[in-house]
């Protein structure tokens, strides 16, 4: 979930600095306290057992190993370019999503330019057409979003919110037993009465309700593309990889970045009488 942050910002000077570094809901300290917490007492805890339980030749042999190890981590595990591609991916695909959320004001904007008319009939079009659109986008927020659902878990409870009618709901449920592709058919709904508009004249031209048939698909398809987004996540591989990549990374860690060096006590060397 996005946390906003703008009015921290709009505080200039040392408070706003340190209000947006300290910030906890959805910051990255929240992210990683627990994480830290328990590598922390990984790494003290190892500290402890070389200072009190190592032999001199076992803090030796270590130092050795963790040296060489030490010099080539970060050629083993490139975590920067892991770590790069990773949030460049994820960052684009959020991206995406906020594009794609299915913004109402454009076509809204256009129907109500185009379609003319003050009397009841006319008015109705013009409010039936973007009531089908946000229903369509209801359907589909639904089924992709846990806040949504809870909010409208039934058709009944969408019915409720005045965003259909009954009679519209039972079209729904006899139309098709897939709740996932049921977010198309309120759009074909909107462009019939776009075509009925047509023929009753309350739009002028051809073009211009081509226009506003085009702008009902455009919102139809960013709604799909939200299904989609939804239905296939990122490759599996990828997470595996970063997961598996962080972890074995910072578990390193807990042995080469260790500060103590054991004095070079040498190698034993064997002496003849």
């Amino acid at each position: 979930m996005t946390i906003t942050y703008n009015l921290d910002v709009a505080h200039f000077g040392f408070k706003g600095f340190l209000s947006i570094l300290f910030r906890w809901r959805g910051s990255v300290w929240k992210a990683v306290a627990l994480p830290l917490l328990y590598w922390l007492i990984a790494y003290y805890s190892f500290f402890c057992c070389y200072y009190f339980l190592f032999r001199p030749y076992d803090k030796y042999i270590f130092d050795k190993v963790m040296d060489k190890l030490r010099g080539n981590l970060n050629t083993f595990i490139p975590m920067t370019f892991i770590l790069g591609f990773f949030v460049s991916s994820v960052l684009r695909r959020w991206q995406d999503w906020l594009t794609n959320m299915g913004w109402i004001e454009n076509t809204a904007t256009v129907i109500a330019t185009y379609i003319n008319g003050t009397d009841e009939i006319t008015r109705a079009m013009r409010r039936n057409i973007i009531r089908y659109l946000v229903l369509s986008q209801t359907l589909v927020l639904r089924n992709i979003s846990v806040e949504v659902r809870r909010r409208f878990p039934t058709l009944e409870t969408v019915e409720a919110a005045n965003f259909m009618s009954s009679e519209e709901r039972k079209l729904l449920e006899k139309s098709t037993d897939d709740v996932y592709t049921q977010f198309w058919i309120p759009t074909i709904w909107a462009e019939k009465i776009v075509c009925d508009a047509r023929k009753n004249e309350k739009i002028q031209s051809e073009p211009i309700a081509a226009h506003i048939a085009r702008k009902i698909d455009d919102f139809r398809k960013q709604l799909r593309n939200l299904l989609i987004y939804d239905w296939v996540p990122i490759p599996l591989v990828y997470p595996q990889l970063v997961t598996f990549c962080v972890r074995l990374y910072f578990v390193l860690c807990l042995f080469t970045r260790q500060f103590f060096k054991s004095d070079d006590i040498g190698l034993p060397v064997s002496t003849s009488s």
